[in-house]
């Protein structure tokens, strides 16, 4: 096992660390399970996609429950699996490669694919006022103002 240093919260900018990080994944040894994990893991952004598509056309019911259930697949389950990942939290540091703190961080790296990918996902957001906001804290952000005793 290898350790690396992962920021201190949730980044979707890791792309910058990525050369790094396959470096590091291609000299660790990985079992069996943890490379299946990896895999199903990598697999999420093209469900994530495809699942957006799919509802778009194979849901029944008419045009506003299809796009109601498609904004739903593609702008909140992504953010509640990655509460549902970090309910353990997610220490900053070095840590081993593989280890489940390696693989909490990598699954929520592949929750926010999509939107590294799509950055126009995310500029929509921000036009409607509060919206954009109101999802990073789905996401788990929380203000300045809350850590220090403040409302936020």
């Amino acid at each position: 096992m290898s350790p690396t240093t992962m920021p201190a919260a949730p980044s979707a900018d890791g792309l910058r660390r990525a050369f790094r990080v396959r470096a590091i994944l291609q000299a660790t040894s990985f079992s069996a399970g943890e490379k299946f994990l990896l895999l199903g893991l990598n697999a999420w952004p093209l469900v994530h996609a495809l699942g957006a598509v799919a509802g778009a056309g194979l849901l029944p019911g008419s045009v506003g429950l299809r796009v109601a259930a498609v904004l739903v697949w593609l702008l909140v389950v992504p953010p509640l699996l990655g509460r549902l990942v970090l309910a353990r939290g997610l220490p900053a540091g070095d840590f081993p490669v593989p280890s489940p703190t390696f693989f909490r961080w990598w699954a929520t790296w592949q929750l926010q694919s999509l939107f590294n990918r799509l950055p126009w996902i995310e500029e929509t957001l921000r036009l409607v006022p509060a919206l954009y906001s109101g999802w990073l804290r789905l996401w788990g952000l929380r203000s300045a103002g809350s850590r220090s005793g403040r409302r936020g």
